[in-house]
């Protein structure tokens, strides 16, 4: 009895030492565990704050002027625009007079009523300096009001409110509606606004589908426009449907310069290209949001008949403009230097 009770009590002994082996062993397995997982996580959160301190800063946006050789900023459609400098310098007007006048370029000849029909290239910095051409205003702000995708049954209201307050615009016509409303596109035109191509359909699958699509549109357009107006009239000013910033406009922008053809964007807009629903306020208070922060505007608008709110808030926007001391011209329309330079010369004014 003795032998067997000896027996179990040493069994007893093997058993509770291996479940302590047993229970030691977990343990450590548990504090491994807990080590490893802190360790992950400070190494995680290392690696976070790292990469959080080497983001690059994110990429602003903003339409592209092509004719822009200021510093000006150009802001996304937003009401709240966000800025983005523009490539060249504006000339200072501190700056000496050049020994040699500049030449004006054939391709750049004064039409009628003393505007271009014919824009200079945004290369030919001498001559867009000398005219003040668009964003060169010499210190006095400058507002281009701009139609799109024209003429309809809109455009004659807005013609009558424009004539109102003698003031002249740029209209950007598709010739798919200048061949549906001749007489219109001719009293635009008669009445001293600027007429520019917008491509015949302003459908995108057609017009980007190559580049001899592009250019049977544009020159299609163009070949309309001249017979309606006039080729004494005709400008080689061009404006891309949905904007030329799109990295899929490159060979169009080189094929246009080919075609000795000019374009430009807009650098501000009363919002009625992305809604139908727009309401006359806040029509008036898009434009005003622009011209808060900029002393020239290329206000992108457009006269389709969905666009009433345009027309409805037109007079109101042309009055806020004028109170923010804005004048009004063609995206063509040149200052004579000569003068230019006698207003600012007080011996001749004097005299």
């Amino acid at each position: 009895m003795k032998k067997y009770y000896l027996r179990i009590s040493s069994d007893h002994k093997r058993m509770r030492k291996k479940r302590m082996t047993v229970g030691i062993i977990s343990i450590l397995a548990v504090v491994l565990s807990v080590g490893v997982i802190f360790t992950i996580v400070k190494l995680s959160a290392s690696n976070r704050s790292a990469s959080a301190g080497n983001d690059p800063p994110a990429p602003s946006g903003g339409d592209v002027i092509v004719i822009d050789p200021s510093q000006s900023p150009a802001p996304s459609p937003s009401p709240s625009p966000t800025e983005t400098p523009s490539a060249s310098p504006s000339p200072s007007a501190s700056q000496e007079p050049e020994e040699e006048e500049p030449s004006v370029p054939a391709t750049a000849t004064p039409g009628e009523d003393g505007f271009l029909t014919h824009l200079p290239k945004s290369g030919d910095e001498d001559f867009a300096a000398k005219y003040n051409i668009v964003y060169n205003r010499n210190g006095h702000k400058c507002a281009y009001l701009t139609f799109d995708d024209g003429p309809s049954t809109l455009t004659p209201k807005i013609l009558d409110l424009l004539k109102k307050y003698d003031i002249k615009a740029t209209f950007f016509v598709l010739g798919s509606q200048a061949e549906k409303y001749p007489d219109i596109l001719k009293r635009a035109s008669d009445e001293g606004h600027m007429i520019a191509n917008h491509s015949y359909s302003h459908d995108y699958k057609s017009l980007y589908s190559s580049i001899d699509s592009f250019v049977e549109e544009v020159t299609k357009t163009q070949v309309i426009i001249k017979d309606i107006i006039g080729e004494d009239r005709l400008t080689n000013l061009f404006r891309f449907p949905g904007g030329a910033s799109p990295e899929n406009r490159a060979p169009f922008k080189e094929k246009l310069d080919e075609m000795d053809m000019v374009f430009i964007d807009w650098n501000a807009e009363n919002g009625d290209g992305m809604t139908n629903d727009l309401t006359e306020a806040e029509s008036v208070k898009n434009v005003e949001e622009f011209a808060k922060i900029k002393d020239d505007m290329v206000i992108l608008m457009h006269d389709t008949p969905a666009k009433k709110s345009t027309y409805n808030s037109l007079e109101d926007i042309i009055l806020m403009l004028q109170d923010y001391g804005f004048e009004f011209k063609r995206l063509n329309e040149f200052d004579d230097p000569e003068a230019a330079s006698a207003s600012a010369d007080p011996q001749q004014q004097s005299s």
